[in-house]
């Protein structure tokens, strides 16, 4: 009988559903400040890049939080690991909804951090005990589409909630989906105990992994590409495209909705041909950010541009996961943890050298590194691709 007991109290679709709830919640939290940027910026009195590190503590902590995580829960029920992560979600955002300062802000972030990291290193691989062997594949896609339309709607989300009300009422309303979250979480999951823990050496021994190895630095370039430049995407079409603030509003609302086709599309097309999809995504976000950065001021061209974008980005994390689970299918819980730590450190890093670029070159060097950035992970596609060819000529 398998350890996970209680699946006759509990429709195991609903608990998969709670759990890509509970990372869909913790993601819009993650990246909500993205399109508040101006607004804190202003009313706490700092410049946009070290707003930008809103960002990239979360992404930072993250990091950290997703291998300590899954080497220290043990045996823990997954269910209350999960709960509390959520609850650590709700209580950073009302931290950030009332902070006065930025050092309470940064606080708020370091709590979010943690909670992400966590949630995401045993999410997906909880999601895929709840359900038959035969049905893991759509559980871990409901999961991961949760992850990436989360992603992609977190910024338009910020936008037009602060174009209606300020940025502290979309903090607000992160906490109250984290409180929603947490009651379908504490009816629908059931009790998730586990007889293999994780374990250091378990852990580290995915490094030893060479194919896990390029797909790393392909999310570090790819990840970190996206938010050196996501992450200054509402002050860039404020300044140098100089669109109103209802407008860009609504273009990220298009955004978002490109993002979500570009999931839908990706789940398709990885399936038929994934070396093809990736390469295909990797191309167009890269063209799509050096469109930015050299004909950003254009309002046609850098609306189409960011819709571009949208769609590439839409099937890369979700390419970049099914990657992870292809190279390492005897540990994919350590790649997973390993994964959601090098992908959070590449948002952090992103962010922070976003930041950086945009205070001493300005807003256009951040589309301008993330296209570079973006070339890079390109690049690890056809290393991957050579070290097949030449694993199969020595076969």
């Amino acid at each position: 009988m398998n350890s996970m007991t209680e699946k006759r109290k509990h429709n195991p679709w609903l608990s998969v559903i709670a759990v890509a709830l509970g990372a869909f919640s913790l993601i819009i939290a993650e990246f909500l400040p993205v399109g508040l940027l101006p607004e804190i910026s202003r009313e706490l009195g700092i410049t946009e890049g070290r707003a930008g590190l809103m960002v990239s503590i979360t992404g930072l902590l993250a990091a950290i939080g997703a291998p300590v995580t899954a080497i220290m829960i043990g045996r823990l029920d997954r269910r209350f690991v999960l709960v509390g992560f959520t609850l650590l979600q709700v209580i950073s955002c009302l931290l950030s909804a009332y902070s006065q300062s930025f050092m309470v802000m940064m606080v708020a972030r370091v709590f979010l951090g943690f909670s992400v990291g966590g949630f995401w290193a045993i999410s997906i691989a909880t999601g895929a005990r709840l359900v038959p062997k035969n049905k893991m594949a759509q559980a871990v896609a409901v999961i991961t589409g949760g992850i990436s339309i989360a992603t992609i709607i977190s910024v338009p989300a910020g936008t037009l909630i602060a174009s209606m009300f300020n940025w502290r009422i979309a903090f607000i309303a992160s906490a109250v989906l984290g409180i929603l979250v947490l009651f379908i979480q504490i009816l629908w999951l059931p009790k998730l105990t586990t007889e293999n823990a994780l374990g250091l050496s378990g852990f580290f021994g995915v490094l030893r992994n060479r194919k896990l190895h390029i797909v790393l630095l392909y999310s570090i370039f790819a990840f970190g590409g996206h938010f050196a430049s996501y992450t200054f995407v509402t002050p860039f079409f404020q300044q140098i495209t100089v669109f109103s603030t209802l407008a860009i509003s609504i273009l990220m609302l298009a955004y978002g909705i490109m993002g979500v086709l570009g999931n839908l599309l990706g789940g398709i097309t990885a399936s038929r041909n994934f070396h093809g999809t990736q390469i295909t995504v990797t191309i167009l976000f890269s063209v799509a950010l050096l469109t930015l950065a050299l004909f950003g001021q254009f309002q046609i061209v850098a609306s189409g541009a960011l819709l571009l974008w949208a769609l590439a980005f839409g099937i890369i994390p979700l390419s970049a996961q099914l990657w992870v689970q292809y190279t390492s299918p005897e540990a994919p819980e350590g790649a997973q943890a390993m994964a959601t730590a090098i992908t959070q450190l590449a948002i952090s890093l992103g962010a922070f050298v976003g930041g950086v670029a945009v205070d001493n070159m300005g807003l256009k060097a951040a589309m301008a590194l993330g296209a570079i950035l973006g070339i890079l992970a390109l690049g690890m596609i056809f290393v991957a691709r050579e070290d097949k060819k030449k694993v199969e000529a020595s076969d």
